[in-house]
């Protein structure tokens, strides 16, 4: 799956997406990032930040999962997770957790 976005380095993808569809009808949508930056707090928060919202991922996922869901995928909730595999500071993981 990708945004069909492309940058210098290449395609822009997401790396994990999953969906569910819940018994009352609604669904949601988990769009998963996962990296080892060893990088200033700041700079991170701003990298992973951007992985989520510079190349309109929601949008793009919604879009790209209507094949699957239907009309249902544009009103899905949308949740974004970030994993790290690089220790974070405590401070650093709740900057990451504002919305």
């Amino acid at each position: 799956m990708f945004y069909a976005t492309y940058e210098k380095r290449g395609v822009v993808e997401a790396d994990i997406v999953g969906f569910k569809v819940f018994d009352n009808g609604s669904a949601e949508i988990v769009h998963v990032e996962v990296g080892s930056y060893y990088k200033k707090a700041e700079d991170l928060i701003k990298y992973v930040n951007d992985k989520f919202s510079k190349y309109n991922a929601e949008e793009n996922l919604k879009n790209y999962l209507r094949y699957y869901l239907g009309s249902l995928a544009t009103k899905a909730r949308y949740r974004k997770v970030f994993a790290s595999t690089a220790p974070l500071s405590s401070d650093t993981r709740n900057k990451l957790q504002e919305p």
